[in-house]
């Protein structure tokens, strides 16, 4: 779970689990989405190393 000021007004929060079994694919998420979660942990990353597209 990550919880992020995004300014004075409001609060943001999401949550991913991952599972080792499909090669630490996300296997539930809350408030984004994996390919924003792949973007937000490796930026730098090709798109195709970057995980699955939602």
């Amino acid at each position: 779970m990550v919880y992020s000021d995004a300014g004075m007004e409001r609060t943001e929060s999401w949550y991913i689990e991952l599972t080792a079994q499909k090669n630490w694919e996300p296997s539930v998420a809350n408030g984004i989405t994996a390919s924003e979660f792949f973007k937000f942990v490796a930026p730098n990353k090709t798109e195709a190393e970057s995980g699955p597209r939602d």
